[in-house]
């Protein structure tokens, strides 16, 4: 999720930068030359409502030689962005977890057999509240993803895609 977000910032600096160049060039604005900044504009404003939950936002800076630059600019200070990014990350797992536990299919409940066996298995601890089924999941996830070919991997995301397919098919 975060690199998607990444993508879309770069892709946003790319358009508004390459709008701002453009206009630079021109000197006189042409017909569509102003219609490109003004989506590039919105492009940003769209992206720092979300940027601005995690306390960032792109800004649009006149440098010193009257050209203009883009800028991702902290806005929060580190630790409310810590604080924030705590927070963010304790309501996924949570809710990754209950969405699991709540749900009422038999690929459901073998895939948190399955966390369960591996949280065990690994902490000596039993696997029962939501954060902790979360925490597994995306750890388990993370897991098969660095060893795709592994047997972990491999029996993790059957069980994973045979849940996320009953998911899916009640949309």
């Amino acid at each position: 999720m975060i690199w998607q977000i990444a993508i879309i910032i770069i892709l946003a600096i790319v358009a508004i930068d390459i709008a701002l160049r453009i206009r630079r060039r021109l000197r006189a604005p042409k017909e569509g030359t102003s219609q490109i900044i003004t989506q590039g504009l919105q492009a940003m404003e769209s992206l720092n409502k979300i940027l601005e939950n995690g306390g960032h936002k792109l800004e649009v800076v006149k440098q010193p030689d009257g050209s203009h630059q883009v800028i991702y600019k902290q806005i929060w200070s580190d630790e409310e962005i810590a604080k924030n990014d705590q927070e963010f990350g304790e309501r996924l797992f949570n809710s990754m977890g209950r969405k699991l536990l709540d749900a009422q299919s038999i690929e459901a409940k073998l895939l948190l057999l399955f966390l369960k066996n591996e949280y065990q298995t690994n902490t000596n601890m039993n696997l029962e509240i939501s954060k902790d089924i979360g925490v597994a999941w995306f750890a388990c996830q993370k897991v098969a993803s660095k060893n795709p070919d592994s047997e972990f991997a491999q029996m993790f995301t059957e069980l994973n895609d045979a849940w996320m397919k009953t998911i899916l098919d009640k949309e």
